[in-house]
């Protein structure tokens, strides 16, 4: 069996939709964090200034190793078994 990449190991539809749906709550966080930290100006790049740490904060989720590219494949596995039937063909 292979390794999970620290996702959950249940393939349910609801499992893999929250496992979207965080993923793209990260990146999008990570997004609105970056951009707010750029309209801040100069001042924002004092360490201490609270758009630095906000953007800090949302880089370190999305450079996590649970969005990591393994665990990213790993999710694309199961939505295509989930979503193929035995036989089918990905290039077809």
């Amino acid at each position: 069996m292979p390794p999970s990449h620290g996702l959950p190991t249940g393939s349910s539809a609801a499992s893999i939709d929250v496992q979207l749906a965080s993923r793209h709550a990260a990146a999008q966080a990570a997004d609105v964090a970056t951009r707010a930290h750029r309209l801040g100006g100069a001042g924002a790049l004092h360490e201490e200034h609270p758009l630095q740490r906000a953007a800090r904060d949302a880089q370190a989720v999305v450079q996590h190793g649970l969005f990591g590219i393994g665990p990213h494949e790993a999710l694309g596995r199961k939505l295509v078994s989930r979503r193929m039937a035995p036989g089918d063909r990905i290039d077809a």
